[in-house]
């Protein structure tokens, strides 16, 4: 996307991703939380629930990313 991209729309795109970043550790945090015996009642899925909550995040924001190179190509 950033070679398709002019000067200041490249600072954008890098700013969005710098706050995207910041909002997926702010969440990881969350969920670490989330998954402490306290909160979740313990055992030992919650770990996995946990990594499965980060997974599925990165995994929604390469899908945005993707769709967006896709309109580049329309």
């Amino acid at each position: 996307m950033l070679a398709k991209l002019s000067g200041e729309d490249k600072a954008i795109l890098r700013q969005t991703q710098k706050n995207w970043l910041q909002f997926r550790d702010s969440e990881h945090e969350l969920n670490s939380l989330l998954t402490k015996d306290e909160y979740s009642g313990g055992g030992t899925i919650q770990r996995t629930i946990g990594s499965d909550c980060d997974l599925e995040l990165t995994k929604s924001r390469v899908i945005g990313l993707v769709d967006y190179l896709l309109r580049f190509a329309e």
